[in-house]
């Protein structure tokens, strides 16, 4: 299930906020009798969306949305997981630092 709110930014000319609320959403170019909707693993950091005409760039995310993927991680592509980890600025799901690359970096020892 999918929802999207748009952000409100002043004298833009669009009015922000909810623009559908949770359903599934199919894919374009998917058919009738064989409907391919979006998963989570569509919405990396940097995707386009397309929903009924409209594309939507997704920009941001917040931790909930990371620690849920994290969680539920088979399907998901390590570059969707990875795209949000670098937004958020945190290392991987064992709290290590990561690389640019998204690898983990190994402290240290002394």
């Amino acid at each position: 299930m999918t929802s999207i709110f748009e952000k409100t930014t002043r004298n833009s000319g669009i009015i922000g906020g909810k623009f559908l609320k949770k359903k599934r959403i199919v894919k374009p170019g998917s058919t009738v009798d064989n409907p391919e909707f979006y998963s989570p693993a569509d919405f990396a950091i940097g995707a386009t969306v397309e929903v009924f005409g409209h594309r939507f760039v997704l920009t941001d995310a917040d931790r909930y949305v990371l620690e849920y993927l994290e969680a539920n991680a088979g399907p998901i592509p390590l570059q969707t997981l990875d795209s949000l980890r670098q937004k958020l600025n945190v290392g991987t799901a064992n709290n290590q630092p990561a690389d640019q690359n998204g690898h983990d970096v190994a402290e240290p020892s002394s």
